[in-house]
């Protein structure tokens, strides 16, 4: 409960009047505001907190109070929906035209971003979205200014800073997880969702190459780039994904020499903390011989022996596969493929290549994995090793 009143304050002005001032009490805590108004003591009756009848403009002025104590209570009203109450600070940041930086969405990425349930890439994903937004908005940014036409201009500045729908879609997602997050810091407090008149799935764009075909990724096998030691190494790194079952990047970062026995690679996958128990095909296991350096535990150079926080190594994951994307692109480029080349790319040719080898779509399931371990187990047969091996070693007709 805040009790308002107003005051004129003990200290006279220069030529003998006084400040008019507001007076808040809360939970014993009192915080004096003053106003653009001043008068002599006789004008002005402190009992009932307004101007004198009798006196010139006694009503104009008394009428002003009126609205200042409205002002008031509609600050209030707002500040007393927050989660985690307000002081009188502020109030007074509020009434005097400051807004609380609490308030302001910079305050709710930061919040989202210091999670610590959030993994490193998704804190990276919350960070590059605020980077981008500070970008357009530099000021503080607040949850009501963010409206339709607000995304309309903020799509139309992505657009023009080279960012495709897809991109776009991943600022949006993320920016409307924050807005939300806002959203619930208040109680009893409503907003207009400007998602509803700006649905983000208007950001479709025009589907990416998944996987190469057959004869691209044969292409892409037989490159000479004998001109191109630089581009050796993602290379390598590719032919592992498609003859090791379609591994992910991150997963074959952190593969260490214990992963490999005799010729099967057993390894769990970062995302989904599936276990894989793959065959080594002979130009898997030559890769894997061919990065054996004695120095280090782990089989390929990307990492050092050390420990990594999963900052450090979400760092270091972006990095490498930055500059394996770009490889990748130059290397398709040599061997006369079109398309935007990614890793996605490879590592989704495997299946597809199974798949146009008439291999049944469960045993592919089996040998990717699938997200949800839980769903799978649904409608998944448990395939015999050597059918599972059978239909990997397709590969080899490459």
């Amino acid at each position: 409960m805040v009790t308002i009143k107003f005051i004129l304050k003990n200290k006279p002005l220069a030529d003998g009047s006084h400040r008019v001032a507001m007076r808040l009490i809360k939970n014993r805590q009192k915080k004096v505001i003053s106003l653009r108004m001043e008068c002599s003591k006789e004008t002005f009756d402190p009992e009932k907190g307004e101007f004198k009848r009798g006196y010139a403009g006694y009503k104009k002025r008394n009428k002003k109070l009126d609205n200042y104590k409205i002002r008031a209570k509609k600050i209030l009203d707002q500040l007393e929906t927050k989660v985690e109450g307000f002081t009188l600070e502020d109030f007074q940041n509020i009434f005097r035209g400051k807004k609380d930086e609490k308030t302001s969405l910079w305050y709710f990425f930061e919040k989202k971003i210091n999670s610590p349930l959030l993994k490193p890439k998704t804190r990276k994903a919350y960070r590059d979205t605020k980077a981008s937004l500070k970008k357009f908005s530099p000021n503080n940014l607040y949850p009501e200014e963010v409206t339709p036409e607000f995304l309309e201009e903020y799509a139309t500045h992505l657009r023009n800073r080279g960012s495709n729908d897809g991109g776009i879609r991943f600022f949006f997602r993320h920016l409307k997880s924050v807005l939300y997050m806002a959203y619930k810091a208040y109680k009893g407090r409503t907003f207009e969702n400007p998602f509803q008149d700006f649905p983000v799935s208007r950001f479709k764009g025009k589907p990416s190459k998944r996987a190469l075909t057959t004869m691209e990724m044969k292409a892409f096998k037989q490159v000479d780039l004998d001109k191109r030691p630089d581009l050796i190494r993602s290379y390598d790194i590719a032919m592992f994904t498609f003859y090791c079952g379609g591994i992910n990047f991150v997963d074959i970062l952190s593969l260490r020499k214990e992963n490999v026995v005799g010729s099967t690679l057993r390894y769990v996958r970062a995302k989904t903390s599936h276990s894989f128990v793959v065959e080594l095909l002979p130009p898997a296991l030559s890769i894997v011989n061919k990065y054996n350096n004695e120095n280090s535990g782990y089989i390929f150079p990307f990492l050092k022996d050390e420990d990594l926080t999963p900052e450090q190594f979400e760092s270091r994951r972006h990095r490498h596969i930055s500059r394996y994307n770009r490889d990748l692109k130059k290397i398709a480029e040599l061997a006369g493929i079109k398309g935007n080349i990614t890793s996605y790319v490879i590592r989704h040719t495997y299946p597809t290549f199974l798949r146009n080898n008439s291999i049944s779509t469960d045993v592919i399931s089996e040998l990717m994995g699938h997200s949800d371990v839980r769903v799978t187990k649904v409608y998944l047969k448990e395939f015999p090793d050597e059918v599972i091996n059978k239909a990997h070693r397709k590969t080899l007709e490459l």
